[in-house]
């Protein structure tokens, strides 16, 4: 009995081992479930929710967003989606991601009808991430014999009167250049490649790690408006190249094209890249309250609500009365740009763009961007941490340092 018991002892002490090993590799407050599974490249009806207000229609997974895109206008016309998770098309952690990719979704042009494929209800994110999502001049294989005159290419190729709120899209690479072979155009966005009717945006953004490549039309967050689009607490860092070279070049952070003429943004901002496209002349409908840009307005464009800073003042603590003008929904990231509450809330980390040091680590030799706290008041003096908080104080003139305060808060 003795030899039985030591036996049984030995081996629920090496399960509890096994056990340990196991977790130590998942976060224990993170269940398998929270992990978002890479897009199988198939669509997947959702099972939960009736498409109310109340009981909105639950997408828990790329096969189930895949099939959200591809509903016509009457099907999702006055209906409810919420995202219930994080979304991720394609794997960018993966080695040279790009080559294995599986391309989303394109449209045709032309305001679609109720039978045609487009998006019409209301989609909240919910503050959850899409990534991954990818396009490079060939389409999703469920698409190989359409023939396309005018491409539209977004998360939503095409949305008429819908709202999209709380959804932001990184680490994403787009490029539409020929697939139209010259007969037509290319309109592309991050978020909705076109818009008709009354669209709204609100607490949507695209970061620094999503880029567009276009010949025609490309924008950050939606490539084309054609009818009225407001844009709310929204902002777009992408990357934007248009190849066209000549004539009317359409690239902007918040819209690529805003041909309706209807066009409001509110609390949002826009780098890289202007709010709209360099091409419109005539700004009439365009109205903008509390929006800021690191590019300077095209001739024509009303100025009203428009602030044009530099690109620092978008990036760590100096973007703190920006904040503040922003309101409640904005956060400021000491080391990268501001972002919307909602989303840090899940979890969502933005990309680090300025190296303020680290505690207790050797001197880089750079200066850092900013200090950790403080507003340099003899109550509130500038706190210093790193090494590169103390050179960037060694680096600021007699005027800049005059009757402010700092204090250590670190060896260094």
């Amino acid at each position: 009995m003795v030899c039985k018991n030591k036996l049984t002892a030995k081996i629920l002490s090496l399960i509890f081992a096994v056990s340990l090993i196991l977790t130590s590799f998942v976060p224990l407050n993170t269940l398998a479930s929270d992990i978002p599974m890479v897009w199988n490249g198939t669509q997947t009806a959702p099972t939960e929710g009736e498409g109310t207000s109340e009981s909105p229609i639950l997408i828990e997974n790329a096969e189930q967003l895949a099939w959200l895109v591809n509903l016509t206008v009457g099907e999702t016309a006055g209906k409810y989606y919420k995202l219930a998770a994080d979304i991720k098309l394609n794997d960018t952690a993966a080695e040279n991601w790009k080559e294995n990719a599986t391309p989303w979704f394109a449209q045709n042009d032309g305001s679609p009808a109720e039978g045609d494929v487009g998006f019409a209800g209301t989609l909240d994110g919910d503050g959850h991430i899409v990534s991954g999502l990818y396009f490079n001049n060939q389409f999703h294989s469920s698409q190989a014999n359409l023939g396309y005159w005018t491409l539209n290419f977004g998360l939503l190729p095409k949305a008429k009167d819908a709202t999209v709120k709380n959804i932001g899209v990184i680490n994403s690479d787009v490029t539409v250049t020929s697939v139209c072979d010259g007969k037509g155009s290319t309109l592309v966005g991050l978020l909705a490649g076109r818009v008709y009717g009354a669209v709204k945006i609100e607490g949507c953004f695209v970061d620094d790690t999503a880029s567009v490549t276009g010949k025609d039309v490309a924008g950050g967050l939606v490539g084309s408006v054609d009818g009225s689009l407001e844009a709310t607490n929204c902002y777009s860092a992408a990357k934007l190249t248009n190849l066209n070279t000549s004539g009317t070049i359409f690239t902007g952070g918040i819209a690529g094209s805003a041909g309706g003429k209807n066009f409001a943004v509110k609390n949002s901002y826009s780098v890289n890249h202007r709010i709209t496209p360099e091409y419109w002349t005539d700004c009439s409908g365009f109205t903008y309250t509390n929006v800021y840009t690191d590019r300077a307005p095209f001739q024509g464009e009303s100025v009203s609500g428009l602030q044009l800073v530099q690109p620092d003042d978008l990036i760590g603590r100096r973007a703190q009365s920006i904040v503040d003008v922003l309101g409640d929904a904005w956060v400021v990231n000491t080391v990268g740009r501001p972002y919307l509450k909602i989303f840090g809330d899940k979890g969502y980390n933005p990309p680090v763009l300025v190296d303020n040091g680290a505690v207790g680590r050797v001197w880089s030799g750079k200066l850092a961007h900013d200090f950790t706290d403080g507003t340099g008041t003899e109550s509130d003096p500038y706190i210093i941490e790193t090494p590169e908080q103390l050179a960037k104080l060694a680096n600021l003139t007699v005027g800049e340092t005059a009757g402010k305060y700092y204090k250590l808060a670190a060896d260094i």
